[in-house]
């Protein structure tokens, strides 16, 4: 009997410890897994291993937060998937991500609801993306970066460009929401057939890993196949803990919330959290 295929990308950083966890979590014969470890890691994912899926791991962009090299790990995730085998869905997680549903409940939920985009849209205010995706920004490779000429320059552009009403992508209607998604085979092509229009509208824009998938969904047929347009997380199925404005790691606490919510993932776990992974663990496969 065949089954569907699952195509697995994670988008790596800095937790091997954790990333190993997952690569088993997710370790199964229906799954492939991506796996784009960071060019400034330490570690270039040649270690990893998995039994049953095929493992395909790469390590040669230098991805910065806020900066389109992000976009470009997710394209070439995608890519590479597409060219390696045909699935039913890919799912986008991180180093920091883990399964809070089993394999057996992931592929049913996906094979019951087949053809639905599962992908989070939140109400951000419409200045707010705005500013990310209609304005030229400097220095985007160094959002985090603390040197004050460089961010006096980057903001005195900003407001230049506010003052001459100079929008960059003016006909387009964004919208934004989580980078993470579990989205199908077609939709994916149609991301990937679209990557020289992606570069061109998001290049030197900010944090636009929150932005380019949304609003390619919303401006296609593939926005009739939006799960849910009005919870963000529960529409991409990943529990995200927020806390003054930020994604908190979960702990013990949190787990009977993120085992009996409606989502498949929960992220972020924060290295060195193995005893949370085991317990999650235990409730999903209580009989090992």
């Amino acid at each position: 009997m065949t089954y569907p295929r699952h195509a697995y990308l994670i988008i790596a950083y800095n937790q091997p410890h954790i990333l190993q966890r997952l690569i088993e979590a997710i370790d199964d014969e229906r799954n492939d897994i991506f796996v784009h470890v960071d060019k400034k890691a330490s570690y270039n994912g040649r270690s990893f291993h998995a039994s049953y899926s095929s493992l395909h791991t790469y390590h040669s962009i230098d991805a910065r937060w806020g900066d389109y090299s992000l976009v470009e790990v997710e394209l070439l995730l995608i890519g590479e998937a597409l060219k390696h085998g045909s699935y039913s869905y890919l799912h986008l997680l991180s180093d920091s991500d883990y399964p809070i549903k089993t394999q057996d409940f992931i592929h049913a939920e996906c094979q019951r609801l087949a053809g639905h985009e599962f992908i989070g849209f939140s109400e951000a205010a419409s200045n707010e993306v705005e500013t990310k995706v209609q304005r030229y920004h400097l220095f985007p490779r160094d959002f985090r970066n603390k040197y004050l000429p460089q961010r006096i320059l980057r903001k005195c552009w900003l407001i230049f460009q506010s003052f001459i009403g100079y929008r960059r992508n003016a006909t387009i209607a964004f919208r934004k929401g989580p980078q993470w998604w579990s989205i199908t085979t077609e939709f994916a092509k149609y991301i990937y057939q679209h990557r020289k229009e992606i570069h061109k509208t998001y290049h030197h824009t900010y944090c636009p890993d929150e932005v380019f998938v949304q609003t390619l969904c919303v401006n296609s047929t593939f926005k009739d196949s939006v799960d849910n347009f009005k919870q963000e997380f529960a529409g991409c199925r990943r529990f995200i803990k927020w806390n003054n404005n930020t994604i908190a790691s979960v702990t013990n606490h949190d787990i009977p919330s993120m085992i009996s919510s409606p989502c498949w993932f929960v992220r972020k776990i924060a290295e060195g959290q193995t005893e949370l992974i085991s317990s999650i663990d235990k409730i999903l496969y209580p009989q090992i």
